[in-house]
């Protein structure tokens, strides 16, 4: 899994690629997203467009770490989700949990809190 940053003024772009499975994947992502959070960001839109497979733990690392940063009235919403990942999402009961838009444009001009 790779993942990549891209700062603007109101929001952190995060991309990821690859997979999101048990073991460094899903640690990789709770410990980079967890210090940009003590880095002030306060917006978090997560790409995951280039996410070919999610798995058990994965989406539970997805839940554990959004719901740690809404404890801190941190905005985080998900774009990109192809129709694999979709399906997955919507399979586990996951798609009323998380804000999701249909681009980075739509997600950078909503107030998530209110989606």
């Amino acid at each position: 899994m790779k993942i990549t940053v891209a700062e603007f003024p109101f929001y952190h772009l995060v991309s990821v690629t690859g997979k999101i499975t048990i073991g460094l994947g899903d640690i990789q992502l709770r410990h980079f997203l967890a210090e940009m959070v003590a880095n002030g960001a306060r917006k978090i839109i997560l790409d995951l467009s280039k996410v070919s497979y999610i798995d058990s733990s994965g989406l539970g690392e997805l839940i554990h770490i959004y719901k740690g940063i809404r404890q801190q009235n941190i905005d985080m919403c998900l774009v990109g989700l192809n129709a694999k990942l979709y399906r997955t999402l919507d399979l586990a009961q996951l798609i009323s949990l998380f804000p999701i838009f249909d681009s980075v444009e739509d997600a950078a001009m909503m107030n998530v809190s209110a989606a």
